[in-house]
């Protein structure tokens, strides 16, 4: 089976031609932000591997933050766990006046914890973490 290690293809959602294999070891597929569910409203990951859904995978140690990985595909659990977490990044701006100009300056980024994706075989559920207020700094 061809696998490959330590690849970064964050933002990318499929690894360039001849890149795409069967297993993949400590591996990033980051994507910037979750997508919304038009169906349900909720947060959930950007699907990855789109034009080759029906094939599935196996992910060991990889990073797939915003990640909706292929059904089917396995995810490494223990020491082979892989980061599933749905988070998005929120900005919060104001408008000062600068030297008789208003300008926005952002005061404060947020990155807000959705949920995360649980791989347990071949069950793939999508798991939602209840949001509290962020704490003024």
């Amino acid at each position: 089976m061809a696998s490959k290690e330590n690849q970064n293809y964050s933002g990318l959602l499929e690894p360039l031609a001849g890149d795409i294999v069967e297993t993949y070891i400590r591996c990033n597929f980051s994507q910037p932000a979750a997508i919304t569910d038009p169906e349900t409203g909720k947060k959930v990951g950007v699907p990855i591997f789109p034009g080759s859904r029906e094939v599935s995978r196996e992910f060991f140690r990889c990073n797939l933050l915003n990640c909706d990985i292929p059904p089917g595909s396995t995810v490494g659990q223990g020491k082979l766990a892989c980061l599933t977490a749905i988070t998005t990044q929120e900005v919060e701006e104001e408008e000062i006046l600068v030297k008789g100009i208003m300008v926005r300056r952002i005061k404060k980024r947020l990155r807000v914890a959705h949920g995360r994706y649980v791989h347990e075989g071949p069950v793939r559920t999508h798991e939602e973490f209840s949001i509290s207020p962020p704490v003024p700094a």
